[in-house]
């Protein structure tokens, strides 16, 4: 299964898992969890560069949020991460307004940082 599936599923209003999985947004949510986890801090570091990428490549208007966990999360299951990144979400009006509606594409993302922290990105576009 899909843990940010399942992760929605857990929390009411969440539709961005009913989006599209779109593989060109997958990656770059990829690549900027990736990154994050080396610089082991959250960000939004080049997005615009991302962004310009699912346009050109995809006609894709792209958006971005992102989260990490607490260090006691390090082996958490991935349902268990996502359910906690959504519930922060949740807190954040602006977040919240990306995490909790459906999109024609969406991409996601997590990594480990050697800090054992996990570092969280979903990329959805219209």
């Amino acid at each position: 299964g899909n843990p940010i599936q399942i992760a929605g599923d857990r929390s009411v209003g969440v539709m961005v898992h009913r989006s599209e999985r779109n593989e060109l947004l997958m990656e770059l949510a990829n690549q900027h969890a990736e990154a994050m986890a080396r610089r082991q801090h959250q960000d939004h570091n080049d997005f615009t560069k991302r962004a310009e990428v699912a346009w050109s490549k995809a006609g894709i208007s792209a958006m971005e949020i992102c989260a990490e966990s607490w260090k006691d999360q390090a082996n958490d299951s991935p349902v268990r991460l996502w359910t906690e990144a959504f519930d922060c979400w949740r807190q954040s009006p602006g977040h919240w307004g990306v995490a909790s509606k459906k999109h024609r594409a969406f991409g996601y993302a997590m990594a480990r940082g050697r800090n054992d922290v996990w570092y969280f990105c979903i990329i959805v576009g219209n």
